[in-house]
């Protein structure tokens, strides 16, 4: 049972995630306001995009849609759950996708707090601001806040993240040759390809991308594209069934395998063992494996020397953030898809 005394505050921990910490006191009118968090609800609206990006329609209208924004409190922005069922959930799976889709969208840093509505004071709770409402307030400030900010800024704009729609600049140029080659069926120097940047630079657009052109291409079944979450959830179904037959047909029958996220199945041994039992299967059959990381794997602890070697023996593109000019183009992209 979830105590009625636990609150989630996410802070910045790293490229591995965000850290989490207990708040024992409920959100009350004691609690200071900022005069300075005009632009919230503006990047809350910048926020909810990349997450639907991110997760997709199912899982972001499951859980994310149904929390509101309601002010920033003592420097922290407070979010509100429907009940400690949802402010769990929200929190194991999800809290530090949104913690860094903040951060990435946020010039001021701040770290966000999710709580059940039921511990939030009636006269908080009033200053929940509707979608629509937040979507339009302050729009030209955060774009120009984008530009200014040193912060990644999500290398996509609205609709289908294609090669087509990329931009590119010298800080993803390598990149961006690699996956194109691969989107076009064209051999590669390896079997194992490791896209490896900061959160927010365009990693997932890239792996999407080449997604849509092989499936446009060669059918369906080609390519798989999966979050790491995604293939935790089918392994770990798998072992409560004692059959993981129907992860292993549909990962093993494609010709390229793009993994999202690569660092946070590091974190749990079983998935991680599985996971290369699939590499090994899919390379040793002429497959290409494609993967997405924030971290290079020489910094993953959790890998051991033989997955180490086999991933150092593939091919690894670097991501950096974007230069000022494409930062630009960036911004200007996403304003003319508004």
């Amino acid at each position: 049972m979830i105590s009625k005394q636990n609150t989630t505050r996410f802070v910045s921990g790293g490229m591995g995630g965000a850290g989490r910490m207990a708040e024992p006191s409920p959100v009350s009118r004691a609690s200071q306001f900022s005069d300075s968090a005009s632009e919230v609800p503006a990047v809350w609206a910048a926020v909810r995009e990349t997450l639907r990006r991110r997760l997709g329609d199912q899982k972001f209208d499951a859980w994310i849609a149904k929390l509101d924004l309601v002010a920033e409190v003592n420097g922290e922005v407070l979010l509100a759950a429907s009940d400690d069922y949802q402010r769990s959930r929200v929190d194991t799976d999800f809290g530090h996708i949104i913690q860094q889709a903040w951060e990435q969208c946020d010039r001021m840093g701040r770290s966000v707090r999710i709580e059940a509505r039921s511990r939030i004071a009636p006269e908080v709770l009033d200053l929940v601001q509707p979608v629509a409402e937040a979507a339009a307030q302050d729009e030209d400030e955060i774009q120009e806040d984008f530009v200014e900010s040193e912060e990644p800024v999500e290398l996509s704009a609205e609709g289908a993240q294609t090669l087509e729609n990329f931009l590119v600049g010298d800080s993803n140029r390598i990149a961006f040759g690699l996956a194109r080659r691969l989107a076009m069926g064209a051999g590669v120097e390896a079997n194992v390809v490791t896209i490896v940047g900061p959160h927010g630079v365009g990693k997932s657009h890239l792996l999407k991308g080449i997604e849509q052109a092989l499936k446009a291409a060669k059918g369906e079944h080609s390519v798989l594209y999966m979050s790491s979450e995604d293939f935790t959830v089918a392994f770990v179904d798998g072992v409560k069934r004692k059959d993981t037959s129907d992860l292993r047909t549909v990962v093993r029958r494609a010709k390229v395998v793009l993994l999202d996220d690569f660092q946070f199945i590091c974190s749990k041994p079983g998935t991680l063992v599985e996971f290369f039992s699939h590499l090994r299967a899919i390379v040793s059959h002429g497959g290409v494996v494609v993967l997405a990381a924030d971290q290079t794997p020489a910094l993953i602890d959790q890998l051991d020397e033989r997955m180490r070697d086999e991933i150092h023996g593939g091919v690894i593109a670097q991501m950096e953030l974007p230069e000022r000019n494409l930062r630009r183009e960036i911004v200007r992209a996403k304003a003319d898809a508004v």
